[in-house]
């Protein structure tokens, strides 16, 4: 993780007031991504029909033109 590697760092450059900011921001926006849409519903799925879903693979073979 970015900001466990650089603490030390921006928290000597900038402030420690300044690093505990940058993780409060990139915790909301975490936050942010999990409630948004953007995530399919996985509840009550099996693990291979979550991978489909996440790679986007449809059940149904499609039909070849001969």
């Amino acid at each position: 993780m970015f900001l466990a590697r650089f603490f030390r760092e921006v928290a000597a450059s900038y402030g420690i007031y300044t690093a505990f900011w940058i993780l409060a921001v990139c915790c909301f926006l975490g936050f942010l991504f999990s409630a948004s849409p953007l995530l399919p519903e996985t509840k009550g799925k099996t693990f291979d029909e979550i991978q489909d879903i996440l790679n986007k693979r449809t059940t149904d073979p499609k039909p070849e033109a001969v």
